[in-house]
Order: C-alpha cells, then structure tokens, then sequence
C-alpha cells in the first residue's frame, strides 16, 4: 500500500544485542563484532559494479505484489525483479513512493522501471510495457451483512477505490460512475467500509483479498461481484529504456521455461497461475483426444472402405447377373470380407476399452501421490473448498473441520545417510501408519517431500483439536523399526480451523505453514495452533534472506582474525578467518543469527567462495608488506564441501594471487564431517593432495569414534569451548581433555584449544602438552590491519 510521505530510500532497522564482556568471568562466546567502513569491497576481483544501474521504484505496499511490515519491503513484484536482473546485466537502485507519484516520474522518465501494473490503453501511450505476466481480475466487496448487489447497481452507491489506479479508470471511463471517493491507502478504505461511510469497495482481487487476510477482515468484508475486467499485468518501463523490454522479455521466457516464475506465482498467490493450469488442461486434454482422434479415423477409413466395397458388389450383381458361379464366389469374399470388418471392429472396440481404462490412469496421476498413493495437493485444495465455500445460498458452512499440516523433522539427514531409496520406504510407512490410524476419519494427503495434510471432520471445540494433535505427535518423537534400520523420527505440526480462521484453500496452507513454522523454529518436535502473530517470524524470516542477498550486492561482509599461539612460546603461529556482517540499516549482525539461514537457503556457496578470495588476497597483502606470514584458517560448511567446483575454487585463489597452499588451512566440524564419512573422506584428501592442511573443529561434541578419526585425513583436532570450559568447574581427575590430547598425539595430530580465557586454563593445558591456544586470553578476533602487531618483519 501507499505511505502518506513522500519519496523515500527502503529502511530497514533490526535491534541487535550486545553482550558486555565481563573481564572475571568465563564467557561463552567465540567472536566479537567491530564495525566495517562504509563502502567496504566484496572482493578484489568482482566487477558486478561496472553493470549499468536501473532507478526501480515501486509502489510501497501493494499486497502481494509489495509488503511493508515494520519498514521491509518484500514480495512478488521485488522477489521476480530480483530473479530478472542479473547482477552482472543491471544493478537495482531501489526506492518507494506512493502510486500516483511512481507513475508520474516514470511517465517523467525519472525512473526506469515502476514494477508490475496493469496494462491499459492510456497508459500504453504514456510509457512502455514488457509482455503480459498473467491476467488480474476486479472485484465488489462489502460487509457481510449488505445486501445483495450486482454491477449495474454501483451508480446507486457510495463506491470506495484505489487513487489512481486502473480500477478508477474503470468505474469513470467504463462505468461512467463519478459519485465514488479514492483511497491512496486502501485500509483505511477497509475502515471507512467498516464504518458505514461507503457501500462498497470496487478494486483489484488480489490486493483486496491479500489485505484482508493482514488486517484480519476476511468474512466481515466479503467479495460480492467477482472476476470482473480482466486485465494483463505487466512490468512500466520508462520510454528512455526501450533496451529493458527485450532484456525483460526475454528472461521472462528464461523463467517461464525453467519454473522459477510459476513457484514464485505459487509462493505469494497460493495458486498455480492461468498460464500453467491452461497448459496442463491442454497436456490432459491432448492425452484424450489424441486416441479418440485415432479411432475416429479409423471409422471414417472403415466407412469409407465400406461404401467403395458396396459400390464395387453392386457393378459386379449388374455386370454377372447371369454367371451364378462368379456370383457365388463373390458373396464367399464378401463372406471374408465382412468377417475381417467385424475383427476390426472387435480390435476397435478393445482400444476404446483401453482408453478408458487411460483415462483411470490420468486421473490417478492428476489427484494421486505415486509413491504413497495418498491424495495430492489437487484433490486436497478440492476437498477443502468443498468444506468452506459457501451454500446456494451464499452463507458460509461449518465444517467443524481442522486441518493438521505435518513436516517430518530432519527428513533430509535421512536420505543423506540412508540413501533416497530408504528415505522413500519411511515416507510410504508413514502414509501407511496415518492411514491405519485415521484412514476411516480423515482425509489424509502428501503435499510434498516430507509434508503431509491431515484434514479431520466433526471437531467443534479447540479442546478436541488438541486431543487429536497429541495423537498425531505420539506418532513421533520416538525409533520405529523401520526395514532395515531402527530411526527416530519427530514431526512439527501447525494446527488451523477451517472454521474460524480460512475463507478459502491457501487461508489454510498459509495459515497452517505459519503455525508449523513458529514449531520448526522452536527445534520441532511438537504442535501449534495458528495465532495471528505467526505471520511475523515468516516475515522478519523472508526480510532476514533479501537483506542477506543485498548485502552481498552492496559488499557488507568483512573479516575479523583471531589469532593462535603456541603453548610453550605463546607466540602467533597461526589465524583463524571470521566473517562479519555490517548492515548500514541494522548495524552488527550476529553470525549466529545469519549463517544458519546462508547455509538452509544455499548462499553460503558465493558468500564462501568470497571468504576464499579475501582471506588469500589478505595473505598476498602480508607478503607484499614484508611480514613474515602464519597460515589462515577458513571455516568449511558441509554444503560447500558438496558444492560442485570446490575445489577448483580453492586452487583458482591460490593461483590468481600466487601464495603457498600450505599458508591455507581447511576446518569442518565433526558433525558435518560424519553426514556422509566415505564420500568426506575422498574430498579430504583431495584438499590434502592439494597442500592444504585440514582441522577438526568441535572435537567430542559429535558422534565420530576413534575408527573414524584413524581413518580421516586431519591434522589438527580443536578442542572444543565446552571441554575448556569444565577445567576450573571439575575436578582435576574428572576431566577428559588430557586424555583427548593423549589420544592426538599418538595419531599424530596436532591439538588446538579453543575458548582459552583464564591463566588457571592455560597452565593446565600447558601441563598436559596441548600444542597450541585460541581465546580471549590472549586475543579477541581482530581486523587485519591489526593482525600485523602479532607479525615479524622478514630479514
């Protein structure tokens, strides 16, 4: 929706927490953040800067083509733009104003692109347009108490609508209507409905119905009048870029064609668009007819036979009438000649038989999952419309019906260790245990992956509800014996009535996914019901990953060193490489609050491939300066380890700004090395080839044995924070890091401790010969500009 201010640069603000460190105390915590100067470089080698830029403004709030929630900016118009513009084409230069300005300085030419509007005539000769993007319909909404109205009688009524939108243009130019009032902010046109001060709302269905759902007003101001004035929504590009419509068009069609526009359609509109149901009724459509095509031309071809034999029998009766024999042996080939007519038609009869049974199989393959044979997401949203739309006469039914959305917890460790075969055989026994549990009451659907839906009838009371969420949570939270393999397996659960809180199939996914997501963020393991304070945690989530990804575009990220010492000498022998991050915005983001979210949505790749290139153009800048350099560490997620072309990243570095491989060290973390040992154990030993020495980080957290760190290619074990921890709080002969540095040393690893803060640590690391220390005792992480006070000057 439109602000009441006027042009402004997209805020963002996130209250981050600092912990005072303490000097007395033991602290927990690995990192301290310092701030980065403005303008920091990404990396020495990017040129993404060089792309020309594109002033894009859009209108500030404009559900579900833009949100504003606690000043971020997101959805569908932003997500798809930033899918369009590649980095190295354009960059992005982003602002917001309210509607009638955007589309005055785009008319201007001002600005290049104004987002995605509606298309009219008008405007076709104000500004230029890329190619339809789907079609948008208008709608009349009312309280629910009004009356029964119909379009003709919006001449009789006050008639609320959008300021300058393309539905004004309707109701004055189409309409001819002029006793209407427009909103540049159309909540408070919801209000004014409310209170009595207009009849009704004439505007945009997906704008409407996104709004009601945020200020919660669906089933208090319902649709009347509906899929009026189709109209094709499209990017406004300024005249002064004609270049822009051939570049949009053509990576519209990129994204048409590999998917990537459709799920974003689905992700913000809970449907497929007409576009993608057009085709797949074509696809169904060509399925039947092409077989029916078939057998009617070989009627046509039989009938056609048919006449022309007759046509040939009735000459030669005229022709032979007198030779009685010749006769004779013509009906015997008619004789023939109709039993091969009638196996035809036997043949015939056989494949129309087929065809039905074909169409049996289309409809199973439409409405039915193929590997648990349970219903789809087709025949559920189907099912759930049939329980909330409303009766003949236009009045909401009551279901008494909840709808349980289930994802199975860590699904995808499953396949990872035990193979996708195996994690197939879970998923089809799961359906089977809902199935022999609810089957008789329940309709019982997989949506996805590891997701199902579970739509229960006849529950009236939220008491009710939670007796069947406990039943559905016994299920889990516990090892079933499961083919081969004992496994334990936990679900979250998101619980919604479709009764009090949906009005149609996506109020119940979005609701559910909102519910079962506050359980994902709280470990899992449980159930929630939907409150309307979920949708929250899924906005400042979706907000988190944008500014994630422009942080990337406007190089926010920098690196902090922590140095290592040797034990006895207590001098630098080595660095550990940090990341931090710097929001202008926000200021200091914690790596603990963004590097989970880097590494579930895939940006860890270019955000490690970054780290990489600055920590060796780091080393390069050492050298160059006449320091005697130590070796880096850089920290490994398991994801980049899988990453295609890793390694050749690696050596790609090390060459570009030539520096000695062994100056570059690799650390994982047990657990990450021990998801999948055999094939972490090759990409080890690759880096190993390579000259690169690998670290163990975390050591004893996880659940590796002492096969396992025999059989790896590491170097240094890292003692982990929590072991160093325990040596003032334990008793000397209780304490188990003697012994793992005993254990090191006889495989002939180097042993780091981690976390050292007290003398008393220290010391008693010194006595049991741990080879070197990292902790704030000697130093926190530090910029490189400081790291060179730790360095020696070559002779």
């Amino acid at each position: 929706m439109k602000k009441k201010n006027g042009e402004k640069i997209i805020k963002r603000s996130m209250i981050v927490k600092q912990k005072k460190v303490m000097f007395i105390i033991l602290l927990f915590v690995f990192i301290a953040i310092f701030f980065i100067e403005k303008g920091s470089v990404f990396a020495s080698n990017l040129t993404y800067t060089s792309s020309p830029k594109i002033q894009y403004q859009v209108d500030e709030n404009y559900p579900p083509y833009t949100y504003s929630n606690q000043q971020f900016l997101y959805g569908f118009d932003i997500e798809l733009t930033n899918l369009i513009f590649k980095l190295n084409d354009y960059q992005l230069v982003y602002s917001t104003d309210n509607w009638t300005n955007v589309y005055q300085r785009i008319k201007d030419r001002e600005i290049d692109l104004a987002g995605i509007i509606a298309v009219t005539e008008e405007r076709k000769k104000e500004i230029l347009f890329s190619k339809s993007l789907f079609n948008t319909y208008v709608s009349i909404y009312s309280l629910s108490d009004f009356r029964k109205i119909e379009l003709e009688d919006l001449k009789d009524l006050k008639v609320g609508v959008g300021k300058s939108y393309y539905t004004e243009e309707l109701l004055r130019d189409n309409l001819h209507i002029d006793n209407y009032i427009p909103f540049e902010d159309m909540e408070d046109a919801i209000d004014t409905l409310k209170m009595g001060k207009i009849d009704v709302i004439f505007e945009n269905q997906q704008l409407m119905d996104d709004l009601l759902i945020k200020v919660g007003e669906k089933g208090m101001v319902v649709p009347q009048v509906t899929n009026l004035f189709p109209v094709a929504y499209a990017y406004g590009i300024s005249k002064d870029k004609p270049e822009l419509v051939k570049y949009l068009n053509r990576r519209i069609d990129e994204l048409n064609k590999n998917g990537i526009f459709e799920e974003v359609y689905v992700k913000y509109f809970y449907q497929h668009s007409e576009k993608y149901i057009a085709n797949e009724q074509k696809k169904l459509l060509m399925i039947v007819l092409i077989p029916i095509m078939l057998m009617s031309g070989i009627l046509l071809a039989l009938k056609f036979y048919i006449d022309n034999l007759r046509k040939r029998t009735f000459s030669k009766e005229v022709v032979l009438s007198n030779e009685n024999e010749i006769l004779i042996d013509s009906n015997e080939k008619l004789l023939q000649q109709y039993e091969e007519i009638n196996s035809q038609y036997e043949e015939i009869t056989a494949q129309y038989e087929e065809i039905q049974v074909n169409n049996e199989t289309i409809y199973q393959l439409a409405y039915y999952d193929q590997l648990t044979g349970l219903p789809n997401r087709s025949l559920l949203s189907e099912h759930i419309e049939s329980l909330i739309s409303p009766d003949l006469s236009g009045k909401k039914q009551f279901s008494y019906a909840y709808a349980y959305y289930i994802e199975i917890d860590n699904f995808k460790a499953i396949n990872d260790i035990l193979g996708h075969n195996y994690g197939d055989y879970v998923l089809k026994f799961i359906g089977n245990i809902f199935m022999d549990t609810f089957g008789k009451n329940a309709f019982i659907s997989r949506v996805g992956g590891d997701e199902f839906f579970i739509i229960i009838r006849g529950i009236k009371t939220k008491a009710d509800a939670t007796v069947f969420a406990e039943k559905i949570g016994g299920l889990f939270n516990k090892i079933w014996s499961i083919g081969e393999h004992e496994i334990y397996l936990s679900a979250s659960i998101g619980v919604v009535s479709l009764d009090q809180d949906c009005l149609s199939s996506m109020d119940v996914y979005m609701l559910a996914d909102a519910a079962m997501y506050r359980v994902k963020s709280k470990g899992g393991g449980g159930f929630k019901f939907y409150e309307s304070n979920m949708m929250a945690n899924v906005i400042k989530r979706s907000a988190l990953e944008r500014d994630l990804r422009n942080a990337i575009v406007r190089n926010e990220f920098y690196l902090e060193y922590q140095p290592i010492f040797d034990a006895k000498t207590e001098s630098v022998i080595g660095l550990e490489a940090l990341i931090r991050w710097y929001s202008p915005e926000k200021g200091i983001i914690a790596p603990g609050e963004f590097i989970p979210l880097t590494e579930e949505i895939g940006l860890i790749v270019p955000i490690g491939e970054w780290v990489i290139s600055e920590v060796c153009r780091q080393i390069k800048e050492w050298q160059l300066s006449d320091y005697v350099t130590v070796p880096v560490t850089i920290n490994i997620a398991e994801i980049q380890l899988e990453s295609k072309g890793f390694l050749n990243t690696i050596a790609k570095y090390i060459k570009h700004y030539d520096i000695d491989p062994y100056l570059l060290h690799i650390e994982l973390t047990e657990s990450n090395i021990m998801h999948n040992i055999s094939r972490n154990e090759r990409m080890l030993r690759m880096i190993k080839l390579m000259g690169l020495t690998v670290l163990l980080d975390d050591f004893g957290t996880g659940y590796s044995s002492l096969s396992y760190l025999q059989r790896l290619p590491v170097d240094v074990i890292k003692i982990d924070k929590s072991f160093v921890n325990e040596i003032k709080s334990r008793l000397s002969e209780q304490l188990i890091i003697s012994d793992i540095i005993s254990i090191a040393h006889r495989l002939n690893k180097t042993v780091i401790a981690e976390g050292v803060e007290t003398i008393e640590q220290l010391n008693y690391l010194k006595q049991f010969e741990c080879d070197a220390i990292q902790g704030f005792y000697f130093s926190k992480p530090i910029r490189a500009d400081e790291v060179v006070k730790y360095l020696d000057k070559n002779s």
